[in-house]
């Protein structure tokens, strides 16, 4: 969930216990837990609930040290719930993050070629100078 457009938390429930909703905040500015739970957090939980949330409890969880890097940190939190785990057994490095999530992205991101075709933004060949003659391209 962003909360207040400028900060990322992760929401979680089970299906063993649908009601309880989860708040894992890296924030490294909340005092308190109460601090992570805003309008946003509890309308998003009702909604991930199907508005029958009877608690939503705030856990201790890895803390950002800067001030971006919650959003790749709560990617680390997902991971690790989507794998039966508790995000608290790791240690989420935010840069190696970013970099997966880029490399990701690219493995998928398809472009439409002048014939029309797709084809995966990777399998392109990136030109280099050797290829580049008089402004066209030429694989190799």
């Amino acid at each position: 969930v962003n909360v207040r457009n400028n900060h990322w938390i992760l929401l979680h429930s089970e299906l063993t216990s649908p009601t309880i909703v989860k708040v894992y905040d890296p924030s490294y500015k909340v005092s308190s837990p109460k601090d992570s739970i805003d309008g946003t957090v509890i309308l998003a939980a009702e909604q991930l609930t199907d508005y029958r949330v009877k608690s939503i409890n705030v856990l201790y969880c890895q803390q950002q040290r800067d001030t971006f890097s919650c959003g790749p940190l709560c990617l680390g939190f997902m991971w690790a719930l989507s794998h039966g785990e508790d995000p608290n057994k790791f240690h989420f490095v935010p840069t190696d993050i970013r970099k997966t999530v880029l490399r990701i992205i690219d493995d998928v991101t398809l472009i439409t070629t002048p014939l029309g075709r797709q084809v995966r933004k990777r399998d392109i060949p990136t030109p280099s100078l050797a290829t580049v003659r008089l402004g066209s391209v030429r694989a190799i």
